[in-house]
């Protein structure tokens, strides 16, 4: 394996099929901590390619425990995270707005990294048992629409590099796999990414492994906002389209950064009560109407962006998308 680490300390990179081989060992734990950490730096400082990111995330994906879901649209909204905002739950309330429309959303999360309260803080803090079994979490996404995927609990090898990120405390290749590893295998996603370096590499990678969707970034957020300009890109039948949109599009105020942040998980969990109300909390209602008619557009719900925010608002003034989390709250519970 030393080869490798050569040829990617040259500033080359590796070939899928080497990526392939390489991840297998390391996830494996068959190569020792010093020569894994120097292979995860070295990956870092070259910036990782498209076909080291594919070759990665196919490896994470065997070696997963699957959830088999026969829907012709299956949703992921996991972004990368890492974007050091410490933001509110967006990508959460936006996935729960999704299913109470009709989408099934399989939403694969974790623990905070970045923020004070992640996906999976927030949605155990509602008495939520997220340690279901993957059973348990099929059968939810084909009755109720919605199931919750908790990362360490499907992705069990990587226990294997756990100390090694942790020890190093940098952004590693692992931050870029997470929303393309998700064991359910969804056939559309809205992944927001934590620097828009990535953004056409991680576009290509979703071709690659068949997924449609869209790549977003706004002003440093792994997602799309009401802070400025988006930049996003849309995959969609093997092919790539950028774009940009700003929040004055749709009607929406410019926000600033300090009206997007969350709070701790209790701090969160009011919020998002009060929005699944019909509350209309200034930008983080907006930036979540954003996400969520950007997702219903992704899945071919609606023609628009601008028609899939209709959309949302109409699911959270009607009281539907607060149904689908008592719903969800009900079918997991924790016992």
């Amino acid at each position: 394996m030393k080869e490798f680490l050569k040829k990617i300390n040259a500033g080359k990179s590796l070939n899928e099929e080497e990526m392939r081989v390489l991840m297998e060992k390391i996830m494996d734990g068959k190569l020792s901590p010093v020569l894994t950490a120097g292979i995860l730096v070295g990956l870092s400082m070259k910036g990782e390619a498209v076909e080291e990111i594919v070759g990665a995330v196919k490896v994470m994906r065997e070696k997963a425990e699957k959830i088999r879901v026969n829907l012709p649209v299956l949703m992921d909204t996991c972004g990368t995270g890492g974007d050091g905002k410490g933001s509110f739950n967006f990508s959460t309330l936006s996935a729960f707005i999704l299913a109470s429309g009709g989408v099934p959303v399989a939403k694969h999360g974790n623990r905070a990294l970045s923020s004070r309260c992640g996906s999976a803080d927030l949605i155990e803090g509602l008495g939520v048992d997220i340690l279901s079994p993957p059973e348990k979490t099929r059968e939810g996404i084909e009755k109720i629409k919605i199931g919750f995927l908790f990362a360490p609990l499907y992705h069990k090898a990587m226990k294997n590099v756990a100390e090694i990120r942790k020890e190093l405390g940098i952004r590693t290749i692992f931050n870029l796999l997470g929303p393309l590893s998700n064991p359910a295998s969804p056939t559309h996603q809205i992944i927001g990414i934590f620097s828009e370096d990535f953004m056409e590499r991680y576009a290509i990678a979703m071709k690659m492994l068949g997924i449609d969707g869209m790549v977003v970034h706004s002003n440093g957020y792994d997602e799309l906002t009401t802070t400025g300009l988006n930049r996003f890109i849309i995959v969609k039948k093997g092919k790539i389209d950028e774009k940009k949109l700003s929040p004055e599009e749709f009607g929406f105020k410019k926000a600033s950064p300090e009206e997007l942040i969350g709070g701790n998980v209790n701090e969160n969990i009011e919020i998002f009560k009060r929005i699944l109300k019909g509350e209309k909390i200034g930008a983080i209602y907006e930036t979540t109407i954003l996400n969520a008619g950007a997702g219903f557009f992704v899945c071919d719900e609606v023609p628009s962006i601008e028609k899939g925010i209709e959309k949302a608002e109409e699911l959270l003034k009607s009281g539907a998308a607060e149904k689908k989390v008592l719903d969800f709250v009900e079918f997991f519970r924790k016992l």
